[in-house]
């Protein structure tokens, strides 16, 4: 089943198939009693309590896992502007409180529109590059950029016209269209940078996997006769 079918977007899911999610309860224990979905605090003061609170109820033994998504929902809450209530969740409640002081891992996902002097830029010089996503595609908010260890970034070609990626010999956009990503990063604090990955994205299923390297031709033809 499609994550499309199970999300009932198409039609109604069949009963045969939510008789057997019903009887799968030691899945679904197991998940609630380690996962915790929390849709009705959006503040940075609020997000830190959760965060605090769940670490209380279950001790130092775990390692804890927190992810934000995204930070252009987060609320001002009792601070002056949004800016001052990211950039202080950020640097303060993430950095110093639940990284260094609790353990916790943190991952934040930021959803960031191009802009449209960019895209200008790349249909005048011909350039890629130039319409990536880059730690100044962060905007207002690229403060909180100095607070995280690590920054992944995902790239849609597609989007913008590209028929090949990331330059005349690479990836036929053109064939794969919405389904390529490139996976890209931006910063590590840790190590060397990693040079771009290709994904194949499944729509329908909510998922991605790696390509073959783009000197793997033949591999990536018969990725390419499958689409076609």
């Amino acid at each position: 089943l499609s994550k499309k079918i199970l999300d009932s977007k198409t039609e109604p899911l069949p009963d045969k198939y939510l008789k057997i999610l019903e009887e799968d309860t030691e899945f679904y224990e197991k998940f609630e009693e380690s996962v915790y979905l929390i849709d009705n605090v959006s503040d940075p003061d609020g997000i830190l309590d959760v965060c605090e609170k769940c670490r209380e109820k279950f001790g130092d033994e775990y390692h804890y896992i927190a992810i934000v998504d995204n930070y252009a929902n987060i609320d001002k809450g009792d601070y002056k502007s949004k800016y001052e209530a990211v950039n202080e969740f950020s640097s303060k409640h993430v950095r110093r409180i639940l990284c260094k002081k609790y353990g916790f891992s943190f991952l934040a996902i930021i959803q960031n529109d191009m802009d449209s002097e960019k895209f200008a830029a790349r249909n005048n010089t011909g350039n890629i590059s130039a319409i990536e996503p880059t730690l100044g595609s962060f905007g207002d908010i690229k403060i909180i950029t100095r607070d995280i260890h690590v920054i992944w970034a995902l790239f849609n070609p597609w989007r913008y016209g590209i028929l090949t990626y990331p330059n005349a010999k690479g990836y036929n956009i053109d064939t794969l269209r919405n389904r390529f990503r490139s996976l890209l990063m931006l910063k590590n604090n840790f190590d060397e940078m990693a040079p771009r990955l290709g994904l194949y994205f499944d729509g329908g299923k909510g998922t991605f996997s790696e390509l073959p390297s783009i000197q793997d031709e033949e591999a990536l033809q018969r990725i390419y006769l499958a689409e076609l």
